[in-house]
């Protein structure tokens, strides 16, 4: 089946979240996340998913918030803050990432089901696709196949970020030792 077929097939229902299927599926099908999902397969996902459009300053969540969540960035940046205690023992944030289009936030809480780690706070306007922890498990639970293909993508950006954060860690220890 064509990938405008399934649109016009979907174009009738609505996604938990009040927008169109057509839609959800359009930025799904946009996204290198859902890249590896099949028309059928996306339209199935669409159902889980929702759109969440935040303004400037928007916290998405906080460090130990419970996590009830996952996000995938369509648009915008954000900024990660993690909790650090100063010389007095006084908790300050201090700036630690920041995440852009095409990467997932709250993902580790998800998996791990621990508390989240850190604060994120929108530093622009910014467009997320947004699933329940519930929504997730029931979505690997009745779809395995779906549920696979994800997290095996999880599994990709979790990589990609530890590469990146190795890499600048060295970068910063080559930096100390040329002081």
């Amino acid at each position: 089946m064509s990938w405008l077929k399934w649109c016009q097939i979907m174009q009738d229902g609505t996604v938990c979240g009040g927008g169109k299927k057509s839609e959800m599926l359009g930025r799904l099908y946009e996204n290198p996340f859902f890249s590896e999902l099949s028309p059928q397969q996306m339209g199935v996902a669409a159902l889980y998913w929702r759109l969440k459009r935040c303004p400037k300053d928007f916290t998405v969540f906080r460090e130990n918030d419970d996590p009830d969540c996952m996000y995938y960035v369509l648009e915008g940046h954000l900024d990660v803050f993690k909790n650090a205690k100063d010389r007095k023992g006084k908790l300050t944030p201090v700036k630690v990432a920041e995440v852009t289009k095409d990467q997932l936030l709250g993902e580790l809480a998800i998996i791990e089901g621990e508390k989240r780690s850190a604060t994120v706070v929108t530093a622009e306007p910014t467009n997320l696709l947004m699933i329940e922890e519930k929504h997730f498990n029931l979505l690997v639970k009745s779809h395995p196949q779906i549920g696979l293909i994800l997290m095996k993508q999880v599994a990709k950006l979790i990589s990609r970020q530890l590469r990146s954060t190795t890499g600048r860690y060295a970068n910063t220890q080559l930096n100390e030792r040329t002081k």
